[in-house]
C-alpha cells in the first residue's frame, strides 16, 4: 500500500485500519453504492442529508479526507441535477452570507481534520449522525416549520443568524464532513419547505465547490476520483428518485425511517 500510495503522489501510508480507494474491493465498492444510492434520495427528498447517510459507510472503508472528497465529489454533480429544478427560488442575498460564511468554517474545520486521529474523526461524525438521527426519529424536519415563503424586504436580522448558522455549518463540514444540521435548523425553523429546500440545496452546492479545493490543497490523493464514475450512477438514480419522491412520499415516515438509519450507523461509528 505504502508503494502504490506513492506512485499516486501521496507520500504517505493511509492510516492504520483503512485502505486507499484504489484498494476496495466489488463488496465494498457495492456497499458504497448502495450508501449513494440511499443517500442523494434522501437529499432528493430533504435537500440535505447526504453526508449524514454516505459518510458513515465511506469513513468504515477509507481515511477521512478520502472520504469526504468523494462524497463532494458525486455530491457536485448530483447537485447541479437538483439545483436546476430549483434555482428560480433562490434568494441571491441569503445564499451568498450563508455560503461565504460556510467556507471560512470550511478553512478552520479542514485544519482540524488533518490534525485529528481518524479514529476520532470517525467517532465525532458519529456523535452528530446519532444526534440528527435521534432528531429525525423524533421530530422529523423534513417538512419546514417556518412560514415565511420568500426573503422578506427587511431582512437584516435573518441575515445575521444566517451568518452564524453557515460558520457553524463550515466548521462542521471541514472537521467530520457533515455540515447540513445549523443550515437546516435555520432555514427550516424560518421558511416554508420548498423555499428552504431551494437554499439548502444551492447553499450545499456552492460550499461543496470550496471544501474539495481545500481537500485537495491539503494534499488529500486526487486518486480517489477513480470511484467518482462508479458512485456516480448510484448517485445521480438516488437524486432522481428523491425529486420524484419529495412531492408524493409521506415526508413524515420517509423522516423516521432516516432517522433509524442514521441513529444506527452513528452507534456503529461511536463504538467503532
Amino acid at each position: 500500500l505504502t508503494e502504490m500510495s506513492r506512485r499516486v503522489g501521496w507520500p504517505y501510508p493511509p492510516p492504520c485500519g483503512y485502505r486507499r480507494a484504489m484498494d476496495l474491493d466489488l463488496l465494498q465498492i457495492g456497499l458504497a453504492s448502495l450508501a449513494f444510492f440511499v443517500a442523494q434520495t434522501v437529499k432528493g427528498v430533504t435537500g440535505f442529508g447526504a453526508g449524514l447517510v454516505t459518510l458513515p459507510v465511506l469513513m468504515a472503508l477509507l481515511p477521512p479526507e478520502e472520504a469526504i472528497l468523494l462524497l463532494v465529489s458525486v455530491d457536485l454533480i448530483t447537485g447541479t441535477w437538483l439545483l436546476r429544478d430549483v434555482y428560480r427560488r433562490i434568494a441571491i442575498r441569503l445564499v451568498a452570507v450563508m455560503v461565504a460564511t460556510t467556507v471560512v468554517g470550511q478553512l478552520i474545520g479542514t485544519q482540524i481534520l488533518f490534525t485529528l486521529d481518524a479514529h476520532l474523526t470517525a467517532q465525532l461524525l458519529g456523535v452528530v449522525v446519532l444526534l440528527m438521527g435521534a432528531r429525525f426519529t423524533w421530530r422529523p424536519v423534513v417538512a419546514g416549520r417556518g412560514e415565511i415563503p420568500h426573503l422578506p424586504t427587511r431582512h437584516r436580522h435573518l441575515l445575521g443568524q444566517a451568518a452564524l448558522a453557515g460558520f457553524v455549518s463550515g466548521l462542521m463540514r471541514g472537521t467530520v464532513g457533515a455540515g447540513g444540521p445549523p443550515l437546516v435548523v435555520f432555514t427550516r425553523y424560518h421558511f416554508v419547505d420548498a423555499f428552504s429546500r431551494a437554499q439548502l440545496i444551492a447553499i450545499l452546492f456552492l460550499s461543496e465547490v470550496a471544501l474539495a479545493w481545500m481537500l485537495l490543497a491539503h494534499g488529500t490523493t486526487p486518486g480517489v476520483f477513480r470511484l467518482t464514475p462508479l458512485m456516480l450512477v448510484p448517485g445521480l438514480l438516488g437524486s432522481r428518485f428523491g425529486a420524484w419522491l419529495a412531492g408524493r412520499a409521506s415526508r413524515e415516515v420517509f423522516g423516521r425511517t432516516t432517522g433509524l438509519i442514521l441513529v444506527l450507523a452513528g452507534i456503529a461509528l461511536v463504538l467503532e
